[in-house]
């Protein structure tokens, strides 16, 4: 499991991280050789209804898988911020950009800067 900061560094490695480089290393079933897991923090995606990612649950992301489809859940960096977001990406024509789960956009506005998709989120794991 990869902090925030970690995930805005990221960069395709080849070959395992070294010891002592993740915060958690975590057993997933699939074939994993590109997935990152990270804790989501805050309550951006958090939603009323529907899929919600609350604060504490852990996300698998899809290191590979950074060409997504309007309405799947990515992990992304915006252009000069020093750590990555969580956000359902969204595209219409040719924009594109990134929206928050939680229904409150004073709080949790869209991003609409310049930013780059690190990988698509492919599971998810709470703590029961």
């Amino acid at each position: 499991m990869l902090s925030w900061v970690q995930a805005a560094e990221w960069v395709e490695i080849r070959g395992n991280f070294p010891k002592g480089s993740a915060e958690k290393w975590i057993p997933y079933i699939e074939n994993a050789e590109h997935v990152i897991a990270l804790r989501v923090e805050g309550e951006s995606m958090t939603a009323p209804m529907g899929k919600s990612y609350p604060s504490g649950c852990i996300i698998f992301v899809d290191t590979k898988r950074r060409s997504p489809v309007s309405g799947e859940r990515v992990v992304a960096v915006e252009f000069g911020k020093p750590y990555a977001t969580f956000k359902v990406y969204r595209k219409e024509e040719d924009r594109c950009w990134l929206e928050a789960r939680n229904p409150d956009k004073d709080a949790y506005p869209s991003i609409k800067e310049d930013f780059r998709v690190i990988g698509t989120v492919v599971g998810k794991w709470e703590a029961e």
